[in-house]
C-alpha cells in the first residue's frame, strides 16, 4: 500500500484544489515533506495491529484524534492568518474529510487494483468498515461516512466533478516526489540512485492517478520507463496475492513480518523525532491561541459542519 497511498493518493490527490491550498497553508508538506509523508504513512500502517482503533489505548486511533485536534486548530489559524480568503466555505470542512477519507479508501483500493494486487470481497468490506470508522474518529459526519466500496466511489466520482482541478496542480508539486526520492536515496545508502527512485515515483504517479489528473504537474513522459515500472509493480502484486492466499502460511508470515517492521518504523520515529504519531503542529501554539481569543476564526463546534458544496448532496 505504500506505492499506492503515496503516488495515487497524497500525489494524485493534490487535484483538489480547496484541501491542497489548506495543506500548502498549514506547511504540511512543504516543510520536511518525505518526514510528514513517512509519519502519515506509519499512522496508517498501525491499523494492522489487532485492536489499533477500538482500544483507547491503540496508538492509530490516539494518532487519529490528534489529528483530528489538529484540524481544529488549523481551522481556526488558518482564517485568522490572513491567507484563507474565502468566505463561502470553511477550511477542512466536511467535504474536505470525506474526500480525503476516499483517497484512504476508494483511490488507494482502486490503485492495488491496478498494481494486480487481488482482495476478497471480505477483504474490501471489511477494509471499508476499518476506514469509516477511521473516518468517525476524524469527525466526519455519519451521512457522508462510506456505506460501501461503491458508496465511496460515487461519492468521489461526484466530487471529481466538482472539485477537482488537475490543470491547476502546481508543477511544484513534484518536489514531494523528489524529497521522497532522495530519501529513499539516503535509506538505501546510495543503492538507489536518486534520479531511478524519481523516475519511479513519477512515471507511477501517472499511472495510478491516470495522466490526466496530474496534468499540472508536467511529468515527463518516459514510454520505455513507465512500461517498466507498471510491469514490475504489477509483479510484485501478483505474486503477493498469489503468496496471501495459495501459500500455506503465507499470510500471516507476511503479516507478522509487517508487524513487526511497523513497530520497528514507528519506535525509530519516535526516537528521532521526539514526538508521538500525529502530535507535531506546524503552526505556533500562541498564533491558535491569538486566533480563539480574538474571535477571527468561526467556533470548532461551528467548523464541523460545511458550507461548500451542497450539490454533492444533490447528487449523491
Amino acid at each position: 500500500m505504500g506505492p499506492s497511498l503515496f503516488a495515487g493518493s497524497l500525489v494524485g490527490g493534490s487535484m483538489f484544489r480547496s484541501a491542497a491550498l489548506v495543506t500548502a497553508m498549514a506547511g504540511n508538506l512543504a516543510n520536511e515533506p518525505a518526514r510528514r509523508t513517512q509519519e502519515t504513512a506509519l499512522i496508517i500502517a498501525q491499523l494492522v495491529f489487532p485492536g489499533a482503533l477500538l482500544r483507547e489505548d491503540g496508538k492509530s486511533r490516539e494518532a487519529l484524534i490528534r489529528v483530528r485536534l489538529l484540524h481544529a486548530g488549523l481551522r481556526h489559524w488558518v482564517p485568522a492568518s490572513g491567507r484563507y480568503k474565502r468566505k463561502d466555505e470553511l477550511p477542512i470542512n466536511q467535504h474536505d474529510l470525506a474526500i480525503t477519507l476516499s483517497l484512504f479508501g476508494y483511490l488507494n483500493l482502486r490503485s492495488l487494483h491496478l498494481m494486480n494486487v487481488h482482495l476478497t470481497r471480505r477483504e474490501i468490506d471489511d477494509y471499508m468498515a476499518m476506514w469509516r470508522y477511521g473516518g468517525f474518529l476524524l469527525g466526519i459526519e455519519e451521512d457522508i461516512l462510506p456505506a460501501s466500496l461503491e458508496d465511496q466511489e460515487e461519492f468521489f466520482l461526484a466530487s471529481c466533478v466538482d472539485e477537482a482541478h488537475p490543470s491547476w496542480i502546481p508543477e511544484a508539486t513534484k518536489f514531494v516526489m523528489d524529497d521522497v526520492a532522495r530519501q529513499i536515496n539516503v535509506n538505501t545508502h546510495g543503492m538507489m540512485p536518486y534520479h531511478v527512485a524519481q523516475t519511479i515515483l513519477h512515471q507511477l504517479t501517472k499511472f495510478l492517478a491516470g495522466e490526466e489528473y496530474c496534468e499540472g504537474m508536467k511529468i515527463e513522459r518516459d514510454p520505455v520507463a513507465e512500461s517498466r515500472i507498471v510491469a514490475v509493480s504489477r509483479a510484485l502484486g501478483g505474486a503477493y496475492s498469489f503468496v496471501v492466499h495459495h501459500v500455506p502460511l503465507g499470510e500471516p508470515g507476511l503479516r507478522n513480518w509487517n508487524i513487526y517492521t511497523i513497530r520497528r518504523g514507528v519506535a525509530m520515529h519516535e526516537a528521532q523525532s521526539k514526538q508521538k504519531l500525529g502530535g507535531r503542529i506546524n503552526v505556533s501554539e500562541d498564533a491558535v491561541a491569538r486566533a480563539v481569543k480574538g474571535g477571527a476564526a468561526p467556533s470548532v463546534a461551528a467548523s464541523s459542519s460545511s458550507k461548500s458544496s451542497p450539490s454533492i448532496a444533490a447528487r449523491l
